[in-house]
């Protein structure tokens, strides 16, 4: 089973869902991490490949639509930690 559509599909799909109540680009990319990241749990059941999954998502999507400088440093806390995660092991 694939829950997956196109990235871009999926990105349009949150941020239409999403902005009946949180409209702002900050929170249509969180819910798009949130979303990506509970597809990779339904699909790998394993946390860790679910991470690094949601955040090379976050990272494709970058090449499909804009994403303001300002939004990307907003979530470099969180997708950083998966590089320094990795670095760990």
């Amino acid at each position: 089973m694939t829950l997956k559509k196109p990235l871009e599909e999926r990105y349009h799909t949150v941020r239409k869902v999403s902005s009946l109540t949180h409209r702002y680009i900050r929170s249509i990319l969180a819910c798009f991490l949130y979303v990506e990241y509970g597809i990779g749990l339904l699909e790998t059941m394993d946390k860790n490949n679910a991470f690094h999954e949601m955040c090379r998502s976050f990272e494709l999507l970058g090449n499909l639509i804009p994403i303001p400088l300002t939004e990307k440093r907003i979530f470099e806390r969180i997708l950083n930690s998966a590089q320094s995660s990795e670095s760990r092991r």
